[in-house]
């Protein structure tokens, strides 16, 4: 799921949003059913929680700045790039996804689903002019090419 745009919050308002969202809410059932690996990306996050039945909040402090984040399972920190007007605090978090990174401000910048392939990044790897050593490392794992 890419980045890009704003999840369609209203129809009314947003009709490119909602197309798109249709797209994305049948492409998750599919994966689901079918349990194929799914990647998110910044706005694929926040579409992935709310499909899941997840809340977003509105910020303003994270549009084209860099900050930085905490690994929850290992307590290391990495700087990532940010450019959503919309975020996933730990409250807003559906029941079925669990954080695996957050920022300084309390804010949920990764996660994974429970049962499911699935994992999200709330940054954008790919405007990295190289690709950062954790999310290959991601990638792979999701894909199964990573090495045994």
């Amino acid at each position: 799921l890419t980045g890009g745009g704003d999840v369609g919050l209203d129809i009314k308002t947003n009709p490119h949003h909602h197309q798109r969202d249709l797209v994305d809410t049948s492409l998750l059932r599919y994966a689901s059913e079918h349990r194929f690996p799914v990647v998110g990306v910044c706005r694929g996050m926040q579409f992935l929680n709310r499909f899941e039945g997840g809340r977003l909040v509105e910020t303003d402090d994270h549009v084209g700045v860099d900050h930085q984040i905490s690994i929850l399972a290992t307590g290391e920190s990495r700087i990532v790039n940010s450019y959503h007007r919309w975020a996933v605090d730990p409250a807003g978090l559906a029941a079925s996804l669990k954080a695996s990174a957050v920022d300084e401000w309390g804010y949920i910048e990764s996660c994974s689903h429970r049962t499911l392939p699935w994992h999200a990044v709330m940054w954008h790897p790919e405007r990295e002019t190289q690709l950062h050593e954790e999310d290959h490392l991601l990638l792979s794992q999701l894909y199964g090419l990573a090495s045994e």
